[in-house]
């Protein structure tokens, strides 16, 4: 019986370790005017949605004015996830509690607590990506993570090809994601709302590799029809904050 036992906890393992593997990371940085332009507007990437228990989006003060964070997840080429791969690792501040300073200002919530939305992006993805001995912590991954953040000012990028936030001047995707393009040598994936037939940019993503380099996303991730239309100006508006 105790053989069995063994035998079926191996399997059980074995399994998990399988279900857990990914072959590179989506990074997604959120631009926090577009994604609060409109309660009732269309999500652009369309793959994770807000948590907090709010339904009201609100831009903190301490927010930065750039990108900020709103997740890295491990992805398997032509498919998404994997998710939730081991759920006896709950979150606990504690172990980072030396970035949350850093995180408040580029990784918030527009939706409730910062607690709550870093928890989600733990359980659900973050002890995915900590199958890796690279990013099997917490603070490994949260600080990972931000470090990205840092060396990929999307802002900064495009105003080097003097794309700045207007309410009045739209771009087009071409102009937009070859901005991008410039400065990483590969394309980005464009996310927008989509409100009153307009569309404003909310989200800009890029691919890592397990071994932590960026690189070009499949074209799996291009093809999802949730993304910026292609035939249509996207608006990047300028930052305002709401508290």
């Amino acid at each position: 019986m105790h053989c069995t036992a063994t035998a079926l906890l191996t399997l059980l393992v074995a399994a998990t370790s399988a279900n857990a593997y990914w072959d590179y990371m989506l990074f997604e940085q959120q631009w926090a005017p577009g994604v609060c332009q409109s309660s009732n507007a269309t999500v652009g990437l369309g793959r994770h949605h807000h948590h907090g228990g709010s339904t009201s989006c609100v831009i903190p003060s301490s927010t930065s004015d750039g990108f900020t964070i709103h997740g890295s997840w491990p992805t398997k080429v032509g498919t998404e996830g994997p998710n939730f791969c081991n759920n006896s690792w709950p979150f606990e501040q504690a172990p980072i509690n030396d970035l949350i300073s850093e995180m408040d200002v580029f990784w918030p919530s527009f939706y409730g607590p910062n607690a709550a939305f870093w928890s989600h992006e733990w359980v659900k993805h973050g002890v995915c990506a900590a199958t890796m001995s690279l990013l099997d912590s917490e603070h490994k991954y949260f600080g990972f993570v931000l470090n990205l953040r840092k060396k990929n000012d999307f802002k900064a990028m495009f105003a080097d090809q003097h794309i700045v936030p207007s309410s009045d001047q739209p771009y087009s995707h071409d102009v937009m994601s070859k901005a991008i393009q410039t400065s990483l040598g590969v394309r980005p994936v464009l996310g927008c709302k989509l409100s009153e037939g307009k569309q404003y940019l909310s989200e800009l993503a890029i691919c890592v590799s397990r071994d932590l380099q960026i690189i070009e996303c499949d074209e799996t991730v291009f093809a999802e029809n949730k993304h910026c239309s292609t035939e249509m100006s996207i608006f990047y508006l300028p930052h305002r904050h709401s508290s």
